[in-house]
Parts: structure tokens; sequence; C-alpha cells
């Protein structure tokens, strides 16, 4: 078998759609997303990265039904895009977007 982009994009689809379905689990339209998975990415890190995640989790807190929706549709968005074929280039781009963020707000930098 002969693995082409395609291939690739299909396979990186399927999986933003299983990160999407995960996101719709309950936990992570509650509080304790924000409180117990992204504010400690703030510990330990350099000021600018900790004061935007505190920031970043205390808006999380604040609306975690609203973020949930929103995490949720863009990781499924995405998953779809790659799906097909007209989206595919969008949806990388977006994909390259959001995975910047997750890593920012979810691991830090440091």
């Amino acid at each position: 078998m002969n693995l082409t982009r395609r291939h690739i994009q299909i396979s990186l689809g399927v999986l933003w759609l299983l990160d999407g379905a995960l996101q719709l689990q309950p936990f992570m339209f509650t509080k304790g997303f924000a409180e117990l998975v992204i504010r400690p990415a703030a510990l330990g890190q350099p000021a600018f990265v900790a004061d935007a995640v505190r920031w970043g989790s205390d808006l999380i807190a604040a609306h975690p039904v609203p973020a949930g929706t929103v995490f949720a549709a863009a990781q499924l968005s995405i998953g779809l895009g790659l799906l097909f074929p007209a989206f595919a280039k969008t949806a990388l781009a977006s994909s390259m977007v959001w995975t910047g963020g997750v890593w920012y707000f979810g691991e830090g930098p440091a």
C-alpha cells in the first residue's frame, strides 16, 4: 500500500474527531477542567506564560459550558474538515493554530 498525503489527512482527521468526542465528556464542561487541567500548567512557568494560562483558566472556569462547547466544536470541525479534500488545507492550518494553543495553555512552553 502506498501511503499518500490524503491517507495522512484522513488519519489526522479521525484523530481530531476522537479528540473532539473526548472533549464532549461531562467533566470538560465543568469548572474542574479549568481548575484541575488548565490552571496547573501555569506552575513553574515564566510570568508571561503563567499569567496567560491563569487568565485562560479563569475565563474557562467562569464559563465552562460555552468554553467546552467551543473547544469540542473546534476539534470536531478540524476533524471533519480534514476528511473533505475541499477543506483540508484550511483544516490543517486550523489544526496547527489549535495545537499551538493547546500546547501553550495545556502543557506550557517551558
